[in-house]
């Protein structure tokens, strides 16, 4: 189907799809040079194997832009292709009206290509959502706007349902930017299996929460050459929820000002909330925030990170009491400073996991013993004004030198 104009008028939400290429599961098919407008609740419904839509122009959808994948299950609507193509929604990031639009929706695709699209205005720019049996995996999202001024989130990835799948997807050279709430939410509210994702210089602009945001029951996450800039100071750059594990978020920009968004950015660079395993976080410029990164160690020594060589904390500072147990914060700097408690004995330094390194400096007028009756590995006394190395080590203990 190539080279078609549609001007839709008067209907309701009882409308159907304008474009149906999905109830006969069509092989092959292509939709080309299409444009839609005058106010359609639907736009195009696909479904299939090797469908295509190309060069087409959706304006001012109500409901659903482009549907994805409704009649299957199991990913086998295989090898879906959306490229070069723009879909509005009805209203906009801050427009008094809401939106219910969701302007592209994705349940079930093995295969799935976006690329070189627009997704503008609406509720949702692009929800991946697979319900009971559904899967989207193995996708391929490149050089495309999956949303731009969104009345909620940029981009949604949830899961309806226990045998839901939402995996394996990369994100390459994208862009999702001013959403009233987040830009990229990733959740697993069905309990399904939510796992692997690549965001390779994608850029988060202008998000009125978090930028990104991952729920509880997401695993696998690689976050990396990506610029976080003119964010809200109320969210957070990346924000894990407690037991989600292998982030991997490097070399990544979220100053506080960058790429010419905005006067601020996040208060937070990274905040990981607890349990979260296999975690790195390596060579971030996050110079000038509030908070570079928050990670909280909540079940005692137990997960592996490896968080260093990022800017903002290798400036930072962190002020701390000699006592038998000292706490390390969970705003993570590469310095922290005893400036009370003359002539303590430290026997439990909290705030450890395997990996970890902090450089403990004594700022009080006496010495600081550390004892081998709990978690320092080898005694030390650390004489006033004196700096000494802390490695938490595999034995669940810190060495110090």
């Amino acid at each position: 189907m190539s080279d078609l104009y549609i001007n839709v008028s008067g209907v309701t939400s009882a409308q159907k799809y304008p474009i149906d290429a999905a109830t006969n599961a069509p092989v092959s098919s292509q939709i080309d040079h299409l444009q839609i407008e005058g106010g359609t609740y639907y736009g195009i419904d696909m479904s299939g194997n090797n469908v295509t839509v190309d060069t087409v122009f959706i304006q001012g959808v109500k409901a659903v832009g482009i549907r994805v994948g409704h009649g299957s299950t199991g990913g086998n609507n295989t090898d879906p292709r959306i490229i070069n193509t723009t879909v509005s929604g009805d209203y906009f990031a801050g427009a008094t009206n809401a939106s219910s639009a969701i302007l592209t929706e994705i349940l079930d695709a093995g295969g799935l290509t976006l690329q070189n699209n627009d997704m503008v205005g609406g509720k949702i720019g692009t929800l991946i959502n697979p319900q009971a049996k559904q899967t989207v995996f193995h996708m391929f999202a490149s050089n495309t706007v999956l949303s731009d001024s969104a009345q909620q989130y940029g981009m949604e990835i949830d899961t309806g349902a226990a045998t839901s799948t939402a995996s394996d997807m990369k994100f390459d050279g994208s862009w999702t930017a001013n959403a009233q709430s987040m830009d990229v939410a990733i959740n697993n509210n069905g309990g399904g299996n939510v796992n692997g994702y690549m965001f390779v210089g994608h850029r988060f602009y202008l998000a009125n929460g978090d930028a990104f945001h991952a729920g509880t029951g997401v695993q696998n996450v690689t976050i990396t050459g990506s610029q976080f800039c003119g964010n809200s100071s109320s969210g957070t750059g990346v924000f894990i929820s407690k037991g989600d594990s292998g982030f991997i978020i490097t070399n990544n920009r979220m100053p506080s000002s960058c790429g010419g968004e905005g006067t601020g950015n996040s208060a937070i660079g990274v905040s990981a909330a607890g349990a979260n395993d296999h975690t790195v976080i390596v060579g971030n410029d996050m110079n000038g925030i509030a908070y570079p990164i928050n990670f909280t160690v909540s079940d005692a020594n137990v997960v592996a990170a490896e968080i260093a060589h990022n800017i903002g904390p290798d400036r930072t500072m962190s002020i701390i009491a000699a006592s038998t147990t000292s706490t390390l914060p969970a705003n993570i700097a590469d310095y922290a400073e005893f400036n009370t408690s003359d002539g303590a004995t430290v026997e439990t330094l909290v705030g450890g996991w395997f990996g970890r390194h902090v450089f403990l400096h004594n700022q009080t007028s006496g010495s600081i013993t550390f004892g081998t009756n709990a978690n320092i590995c080898n005694r030390y006394i650390l004489a006033k004004y004196a700096y000494v190395e802390a490695i938490y080590t595999p034995r669940s203990c810190w060495y110090l030198h």
